[in-house]
């Protein structure tokens, strides 16, 4: 019974990351690589980002970087109220884990409005790691 399960989460597994239309986390956004515009973006605090948390003001962090996602609540194919489980905190695990597709990522884009602090970032470098990165 056990190989048979392990055999069909095996099987499940090969099969979803054979399927172009899902998209990698790591292919989508590469934290440890910022583009260069990152340390030119507005810093926000979790607790300034947990102020936005209503249909009419929904703010949301996706690794490290803050979106204003009011605009888009009708929009998501997933439903609104999808969006408003993670409103005015970090949706990063959620969002991953629903496995979005790349124009999901790409589509978060014009939407950000900021970044964390640095002393509330997980995934993106420090901002004397992104000066760094900037001059090279």
């Amino acid at each position: 019974m056990l190989e048979t399960i392990q055999n069909f989460v095996s099987n499940v597994s090969t099969s979803l990351n054979s399927n172009s239309w899902i998209y990698s986390t790591q292919e989508a956004k590469n934290p440890s690589s910022p583009p260069v515009c990152w340390k030119s973006l507005k810093q926000y605090t979790l607790s300034e980002v947990a102020e936005h948390f209503h249909y009419n003001d929904c703010w949301l962090v996706v690794y490290d970087l803050v979106y204003d996602v009011t605009v888009f609540l009708n929009e998501h194919p997933g439903g609104e109220y999808i969006v408003m489980e993670n409103a005015g905190r970090d949706a990063t695990l959620a969002f991953r884990g629903s496995r979005h597709s790349k124009d999901a990522f790409d589509m978060l884009d014009k939407y950000c409005i900021g970044i964390l602090v640095e002393t509330e970032r997980i995934y993106t470098p420090s901002d004397d790691e992104l000066a760094l990165q900037s001059d090279s």
